[in-house]
C-alpha cells in the first residue's frame, strides 16, 4: 500500500567543519516516514562568502522523498573554518662567504613549495637574527621565514647560514724603513690593516740582526 503521508524531516544538525573535511563531512538529517523506511535524500547547496578564502557558510537545503514522490525539506548551516597552517619547506643550511651578500637570496635559497591546504594564497617573509658565532661577531644567522595564508594562519621555520671568513687581511699602511741615532728610542708606530668581515689586530715581532759598522745591532720589526 503507497504510503499516504509525507515523510518528515525530524532533526538537522547545523555544525562546524574545516575547510580541509567539508566535502567528506557530510551530516545527513534524521527523517521518518509512516510507511517507507528506504528514504531518499538530496540536497543543494548555497554559499555565503567569509572574510578569508578557507572560511564561509553553505546554506544546505535538504530535501527527503519517500517511494510515492511525498517530500520535505529543512535547511541545515554548516560553518566552514580554517585553522590550518600552510606548509613549506625552509631552504637548506647555507654557507658563503663573508664577502658575499646575505639577503641575495638566490645564494642562500628561498621557499619554493609553499601550500595551504584550502587552497588560500599565501604569503612568504623572513626575518634574521644573530646566533652564537664561530669565529667572528655576526657570521652564524638565523633566518626565520613564515608562510601565512588569506587567513592568518601561519607556520615558520629556521634556516641556519653561515658566514665563512676564507680571506685574510691586507694592510692599509707600513711603516717605512728608520735610520736612528745612538741613543734614540724604539718608534711606536704600528702598521694599520683591515679585514673584509671582521675587526683586526696587529702585533710585532721583533728581531735583532747583526751588528753593522756603528756598532748598532739592526732591527727587523715584522708586523703580524
Amino acid at each position: 500500500t503507497p504510503a499516504s503521508f509525507e515523510p518528515s524531516i525530524d532533526y538537522v544538525e547545523d555544525y562546524t567543519t574545516s575547510c580541509e573535511d567539508v566535502a567528506t563531512d557530510i551530516r545527513q538529517p534524521i527523517a521518518s516516514d509512516n510507511c517507507d523506511t528506504n528514504l531518499d535524500f538530496s540536497y543543494e547547496d548555497s554559499y555565503i562568502t567569509g572574510n578569508c578564502a578557507g572560511t564561509y557558510t553553505i546554506v544546505r537545503t535538504w530535501t527527503v522523498g519517500d517511494n510515492v514522490g511525498y517530500m520535505d525539506s529543512a535547511v541545515q548551516i554548516i560553518s566552514v573554518i580554517d585553522q590550518t597552517a600552510p606548509t613549506f619547506t625552509a631552504p637548506a643550511e647555507a654557507s658563503l662567504s663573508c664577502v658575499e651578500d646575505p639577503n641575495d637570496l638566490s645564494l642562500t635559497g628561498m621557499v619554493n613549495d609553499a601550500a595551504d591546504a584550502c587552497g588560500s594564497g599565501v604569503e612568504i617573509t623572513h626575518s634574521d637574527a644573530f646566533g652564537a658565532y664561530n669565529c667572528f661577531e655576526g657570521d652564524v644567522i638565523i633566518r626565520t621565514w613564515t608562510v601565512t595564508d588569506e587567513c592568518g594562519n601561519a607556520d615558520s621555520q629556521d634556516q641556519i647560514i653561515n658566514l665563512v671568513d676564507d680571506n685574510a687581511p691586507f694592510f692599509t699602511d707600513i711603516p717605512l724603513d728608520l735610520e736612528l741615532e745612538c741613543g734614540d728610542d724604539l718608534p711606536t708606530v704600528f702598521a694599520t690593516a683591515e679585514d673584509a668581515c671582521s675587526s683586526v689586530t696587529v702585533s710585532i715581532s721583533d728581531e735583532f740582526g747583526d751588528v753593522n759598522c756603528t756598532g748598532m745591532e739592526v732591527l727587523y720589526r715584522t708586523f703580524i
